[in-house]
């Protein structure tokens, strides 16, 4: 990021990069927002939100069927 870039120029590339679907490089952009600003509350739970995305998007579902647990095995 550009340091004389305003915080709402900040914002609107951070929103810009998740709209784009590029979650690890906007987790990049403000992890380095986050170490400038510390008093940033929404940033916490915006940082979870795409950690969580990042983690069921790299998740394959298809690996674990779990068919062990269907009901007609239940006797």
């Amino acid at each position: 990021m550009n340091p004389k870039e305003t915080n709402r120029e900040k914002y609107e590339r951070i929103s810009q990069l998740i709209g784009e679907q590029r979650y690890g490089e906007a987790l990049n952009e403000l992890n380095k927002w986050e170490a400038d600003h510390h008093q940033f509350p929404e940033g916490k739970i915006l940082r979870s939100q795409l950690e969580e995305i990042l983690r069921y998007q790299n998740l394959d579902i298809y690996a674990n069927t779990n068919l062990f647990m269907d009901p007609w095995f239940d006797e």
